[in-house]
């Protein structure tokens, strides 16, 4: 089944690998977040699928692993993507999501989340996407 949404989030560029661009694609204005490195090669392979007017990138990855935010040895990148979805879409308000992720896990735990969100929100980069239709 083939469906079409207005936001796709890549939790991993990795994913583009697995055909979740192949399954999935974006009507058109739609947004694509990744979570890459800038450089990544995957993301020429995630660009050439993607059939997006816009797409964002960001180095949830990264944020996580510099906070702590590591289960059983993986980076947990949720809550950094919450961060570069409120920039990429303006959606939801960066103040918004930085509190209501403090009152859900409270403490530190909720302040260390709630940096990711405002790192995430502040890297986050737009990446300028070339069609070349060829003769």
């Amino acid at each position: 089944m083939f469906e079409k949404g207005d936001v796709i989030v890549l939790l991993d560029a990795r994913l583009a690998e697995l055909g979740v661009l192949d399954r999935y694609s974006l009507r058109r204005g739609g947004v694509l977040i990744v979570n890459a490195e800038r450089g990544d090669p995957r993301l020429a392979k995630v660009l050439s699928k993607a059939r997006a007017s816009r797409v964002f990138i960001v180095n949830a990855t990264r944020i996580a692993r510099e906070l702590g935010l590591v289960v059983a040895g993986w980076p947990v990148v949720n809550t950094a993507i919450l961060g570069a979805f409120s920039r990429a879409t303006g959606l939801v308000s960066l103040d918004s999501v930085k509190r209501v992720v403090v009152e859900y896990f409270g403490g530190r735990l909720g302040m260390l989340n709630a940096e990711a969100v405002e790192r995430s929100y502040r890297e986050t980069r737009e990446v300028v996407v070339l069609s070349v239709t060829l003769p």
